[in-house]
């Protein structure tokens, strides 16, 4: 499964900061808007592979799946409709190289990804009341987190809790909104294809 993200940086997150009882917490930024993209990949058995670029765009997504080609050797990747996932460059790349493959996840089902839960982990650990000075320390402190990181996602346990999820909100759907003029089609998990 990959994926990717973006590291802002000047903005801050947080939810609770401490300050002396009647002043005013104050929050430098330059307000650059500088960013980091995060391409991120888990494989079954525990592999994973995690790469900073300057941008998101096909050319850094093709470098990538160069990267993975070579680190992985043949591999199917899993991945959302962006269009830079589906460029003509990538197009022709995967034409030329039969090594890789990629397949797409459903539309509106992000949350069947993963790395998805690696990007919330890493920004609750990178971002939450943290500041970076510079933009080269944020970028540093970023690449090695996901470069040290070890996540411990069994990703077949992973996309069958996802799917329970997504045959719950179903049937929910269409008990709530059986009277409506249109509804959600049943689904029945024995109607679904299992995942293995």
């Amino acid at each position: 499964m990959q994926d990717e993200a973006f590291f802002i940086h000047d903005t801050v997150s947080g939810r609770k900061y401490w300050s002396p009882r009647g002043k005013r917490i104050s929050i430098p930024y330059a307000g650059s808007y500088r960013k980091v993209t995060v391409y991120g990949l888990l494989a079954f058995g525990g592999r994973q592979f995690f790469r900073t670029y300057d941008r998101f765009n096909a050319v850094t997504f093709v470098a990538y799946l160069k990267e993975v080609q070579r680190h992985v050797g043949k591999a199917v990747v899993v991945c959302n409709r962006a269009p830079q996932h589906r460029s003509k460059m990538v197009k022709r790349f995967l034409r030329s190289n039969k090594n890789v493959k990629i397949m797409y996840l459903p539309k509106g089902y992000p949350y069947l990804n993963a790395v998805e839960e690696c990007w919330h982990q890493g920004k609750r650990r990178l971002r939450i009341s943290e500041y970076y000075r510079t933009f080269s320390d944020m970028c540093r402190s970023t690449s090695t987190y996901y470069w040290t990181a070890r996540f411990k996602l069994e990703l077949i346990k992973y996309i069958n809790k996802k799917t329970e999820l997504i045959h719950t909100t179903y049937n929910r759907s269409y008990r709530c909104n059986s009277r409506a003029k249109y509804r959600f089609v049943q689904y029945d998990k024995r109607q679904l294809p299992p995942i293995s």
